[in-house]
């Protein structure tokens, strides 16, 4: 958090502040910090934020990291060792877990995790994301997405 940074307190209080802005910021130490907020004044203010989490806009946290690492694979062919030629990767989606990559086949979409236990080697140039897959998992879900 910056000084001058737009806040979202989750979850929202019924009747107390939903937003601030961020007035000040001061390390205490031992991965402790005092944040101060624009409004929140008294104790009172500060009680109904209390145990709630500030989120951001993306877009105003620098550097953020993408929520999409493994976009770049997008229009790669897939390459499994053992198959050969899968199809095209279309998609990424989140998961909690772990990304999952969305592979257009001739017989529907797949889904991969994006592991490095699976994943070996992509060569951007080639459009080629090479792959080691457990038997079994390029049928499952087959022909559903």
């Amino acid at each position: 958090m910056f000084e001058g940074m737009r806040v979202h307190f989750v979850p929202p209080t019924l009747r107390g502040p939903r937003t601030a802005t961020v007035a000040s910021v001061e390390e205490l130490g031992d991965a402790a910090w005092l944040v101060c907020f624009d409004g929140i004044d008294g104790i009172d203010a500060a009680q109904q934020i209390c145990g709630c989490i500030c989120l951001a806009d993306e877009g105003d946290v620098p550097d953020m990291p993408s929520t999409r690492p493994f976009e770049h694979m997008i229009g790669c062919t897939l390459i499994e060792a053992q198959a050969g030629a899968v199809g095209t990767i279309v998609d990424v989606q989140p998961a909690p877990a772990q990304s999952l990559l969305v592979v257009r086949t001739d017989d529907g979409d797949v889904l991969v995790p994006a592991v490095d236990a699976f994943i070996g080697s992509v060569d951007e140039d080639a459009r080629t994301v090479h792959a080691t897959l457990p038997n079994g998992l390029l049928d499952l879900g087959r022909g559903q997405a």
